[in-house]
């Protein structure tokens, strides 16, 4: 989940090149109801904060890892206290904006 398109787009991008399938939610109701209706990821990348700059994401960490889910979840932020925050909240890795790639490709296998 990513709401600043421009780095959605690349990443999403980057991905495909790599043969990976993203899916792409730019909202937290958006992430939700698409976990929901699919399931079947092998990871999330989660903003931290959706819109804006303030951790925000949290809850909706907290309600996958409840339905389950037990694979990667990777925050993301270019602020150190959001992506910390979302972190605690129970996602599994982190990264700064600019490394969101090459720790998704790490946990993939890429």
């Amino acid at each position: 989940m990513e709401d600043v398109d421009i780095l959605a787009e690349m990443w999403c991008g980057q991905l495909e090149m790599e043969g990976i399938e993203p899916v792409w939610a730019c909202s937290l109701q958006e992430g939700e109801e698409k976990f929901f209706a699919n399931g079947q990821f092998d990871l999330i990348i989660m903003d931290s904060c959706v819109p804006g700059r303030v951790a925000n994401s949290m809850d909706l960490v907290k309600t996958i890892k409840a339905s389950g889910f037990d694979k990667p979840i990777v925050a993301n932020s270019s602020l150190p206290d959001c992506l910390e925050a979302i972190y605690e909240a129970g996602a599994t890795h982190k990264a700064y904006k600019n490394d969101v790639i090459k720790v998704v490709l790490s946990l993939l296998g890429q």
